[in-house]
């Protein structure tokens, strides 16, 4: 049977601090399509030193995911892989999906690919993380669906979805700093797509709630002190989204 052969899809901004070592883990790659939203920092030429196929473009709302989209849609591999700057593929994933390409996999639309979670250097296994973390990563071309109308999309395939047993790691924020401006960026995004009316109560009790859900319910107390700051963190993203939500229906 003869290879299959694989396309590596990643929109990215100002993430040449991260990029080198996620290239570094796909370098073997049929296809690399890197879509840049405008950096500024050495981006472009870390991703051109790996021999990728770079284009430029900013959607006009800001949705990188609308430039993931563009990326698969000019991929010309069998497989697209989806990837972000943050993100490395372990060596058991990247001789999973080697020996793949060159499996009889036609039955198959997609695979999930499991994911391992890094927040300040540390893996993160509870709280927002749920247990045996998954998602649909490598789709079969021609064979997928994804409508990013707003960011973190879930793509979507035709057909039967399987599953690799390896995973890729993520690294999520690697400072606090990086959380606060992130915050501030997707609060922005999700402020304007938020379907409910917010009142005052809500900005006040959603960053309970949150962390009584993230570190009770779903045991974040059991990542030590990182869980703690890590569900608190997360207790403040929905304090800013609601209030922005707030301010966007009543001002």
């Amino acid at each position: 049977m003869r290879k299959l052969r694989l396309s590596v899809v990643i929109p990215t901004l100002n993430c040449g601090s991260k990029l080198e070592d996620c290239l570094s883990s796909i370098r073997w790659a049929d296809e690399i399509i890197v879509v840049d939203m405008g950096s500024t920092d050495n981006t472009i030429r870390i991703a051109k030193k790996f021999h990728a196929i770079v284009y430029e473009r900013v959607p006009r709302d800001g949705n990188f995911d609308k430039n993931r989209k563009f990326g698969m849609q000019k991929a010309s591999g069998d497989w697209i892989l989806k990837l972000d700057s943050d993100e490395v593929l372990s060596r058991r994933l990247q001789s999973e999906i080697k020996k793949l390409l060159f499996a009889d996999t036609s039955n198959y639309a997609g695979f999930n690919l499991k994911n391992k979670i890094f927040m300040f250097g540390h893996q993160i296994s509870h709280g927002f993380v749920k247990a045996d973390s998954h998602e649909l990563r490598l789709v079969r071309a021609g064979k997928w669906h994804y409508d990013p109308f707003k960011y973190h999309q879930q793509i979507f395939v035709r057909g039967e979805v399987g599953f690799l047993s390896s995973a890729y790691n993520h690294y999520n924020y690697t400072s606090i700093g990086e959380f606060i401006e992130k915050t501030n960026k997707y609060t922005d995004l999700d402020a304007k797509f938020y379907p409910y009316k917010v009142s005052i109560t809500d900005v006040l009790l959603s960053p309970l709630k949150t962390f009584f859900k993230l570190f009770f319910l779903q045991e974040g107390f059991l990542d030590g002190y990182f869980g703690i700051i890590v569900c608190f963190l997360f207790a403040i993203y929905n304090l800013v989204e609601k209030i922005k939500v707030w301010e966007l229906q009543n001002l």
